[in-house]
């Protein structure tokens, strides 16, 4: 039995119909997809065939801001950084820190998802 799910820097994972049955299997269950500014792999694969999954909450530089995004696709959140894909993804083949480091300490996650969504 899941209650909420969290995810950290999740690609498109499946086409519409992929998309479709989670959300009728899950729709009741709050799923947050946290993305960062920097982080390419939000961006992968390409919009089109591919769709994301779960409500989106987008950390700003640093970490230490966040806003819950409207939609699957919100430009003014991760979307919002497909003009700088091949810099984001040479930065990271350089270093992977802004796809595997998330979230400084801080509040607890659970309560930031839910501020942003349930206030």
């Amino acid at each position: 039995n899941v209650a909420r799910g969290y995810t950290f820097g999740q690609p498109r994972v499946g086409d519409s119909t992929f998309a479709g049955a989670f959300r009728q299997a899950l729709g009741s269950v709050p799923i947050f997809r946290l993305t960062q500014n920097g982080d390419p792999v939000p961006l992968l694969p390409p919009n089109g065939p591919f769709e994301h999954v779960g409500q989106e909450v987008y950390f700003h530089a640093g970490g230490t801001s966040y806003r819950g995004c409207q939609g699957s696709e919100d430009p003014s959140c991760a979307r919002g950084q497909t003009g700088r894909l091949f810099w984001l993804l040479l930065r990271t083949m350089v270093s992977s820190a802004s796809h595997t480091n998330y979230l400084p300490p801080q509040s607890p996650l659970q309560a930031q998802c839910e501020a942003a969504f349930y206030p």
